[in-house]
């Protein structure tokens, strides 16, 4: 098979080939296509559609691979397939911020999450340790 007609951008049933995403998607990162393949084959999403309406921009963002480019393949996708990704991102427009800005925001709560049950997790083991 031709390298340019095979699918390097696979959501469930959703593909593109590498020329789709070049003249479709209007894009040449095919490492994030691949990337975002990935990710859907990880969450087990069956179509693109199925991909936006299981998961948030910030669940996708949290995810090991899934960047700003990435998240830039995702919403061109949703534009080839008709659908407005602002829609989906769930923000008035004042509250539009860069992506890098919201994968931050992500990165920064999960921290603090993971800061907060380490912290539950000690206090638990110095009181099982006072009760001894």
């Amino acid at each position: 098979m031709d390298r340019q007609q095979e699918g390097i951008l696979v959501i469930g049933k959703d593909v593109w080939t590498r020329e789709e995403v070049v003249n479709d998607l209007r894009l040449g990162n095919f490492q994030a296509a691949h990337n975002l393949s990935k990710i859907a084959a990880k969450l087990q999403v069956d179509s693109l559609d199925q991909l936006v309406s299981r998961f948030t921009m910030e669940d996708l963002f949290a995810e090991h691979g899934f960047g700003t480019t990435t998240m830039v393949v995702l919403m061109s996708a949703q534009e080839a397939k008709r659908k407005d990704p602002l829609k989906w991102i769930h923000r008035k427009a004042d509250e539009i911020v860069t992506l890098s800005t919201e994968k931050q925001r992500v990165l920064k709560n999960q921290k603090e999450h993971d800061a907060a049950q380490r912290a539950a997790r000690n206090r638990e083991a110095r009181h099982a340790a006072a009760r001894n």
